[in-house]
């Protein structure tokens, strides 16, 4: 009789991607002006970013009511992420612990890098499709890229990264722990995004 086996993946890391945000139009110039506005106010800090600015982390306590708007929306799609894994996941305690914005010129990227301290990390673009060349589908200038958690994981059948193009008002979430890195743009157009931690 010949042998017989069975398979799984047993530790599967779950990556979000929220298409654009119900709201998004209303109140994407607001976001990008009160970035534009930080940048020319403080010198910002640094983090993975290079050659862009990074502004302090505390943008989610801002009296502002397009900030309000965002941190009101990352809660509830998060909530919805989590809640897809399955029952028994607690959402009561969700908080939006970090927030800040980032505003790169061409030849801009971020460095490998995770937010290991906290639950869920992630991406709201504001800006930034035109960073990617999308006629040029071998280009990766401007993409999000996800490294995989494990070694060796081509050699089991997992893909080694992935790769996202950003789109304006979409976000994409992921845990804290997972690896990522963006590619520097080559086009001329300011790219602007807004990052963030939740933690349960």
């Amino acid at each position: 009789m010949a042998d017989t086996f069975d398979f799984e993946h047993a530790f599967p890391v779950p990556i979000f991607r929220h298409s654009r945000l119900d709201g998004f139009a209303k109140h994407q110039q607001g976001l990008i002006d009160l970035i534009r506005r930080l940048r020319q106010e403080d010198k910002g800090i640094r983090r993975s970013n290079q050659l862009g600015w990074h502004s302090d982390y505390s943008l989610h306590e801002l009296p502002d009511p397009h900030i309000k708007w965002l941190t009101s929306k990352l809660l509830e799609i998060t909530r919805k992420s989590i809640e897809s894994l399955g029952k028994g996941k607690s959402t009561q305690n969700l908080r939006v612990t970090q927030l800040w914005g980032n505003l790169s010129e061409a030849g801009a990227y971020n460095i490998t890098h995770n937010h290991h301290l906290h639950t869920w990390a992630g991406v709201f673009y504001l800006l930034a499709e035109a960073s990617c060349e999308e006629s040029n589908k071998d280009d990766r200038g401007g993409m999000l890229e996800m490294l995989c958690p494990f070694p060796y994981g081509e050699q089991q059948g997992i893909a080694n990264s992935m790769l996202y193009r950003p789109k304006d008002g979409t976000v994409v979430m992921f845990p804290g722990f997972l690896n990522h890195f963006v590619h520097p743009h080559r086009t001329p157009h300011m790219r602007i995004s807004m990052a963030f931690n939740i933690d349960v």
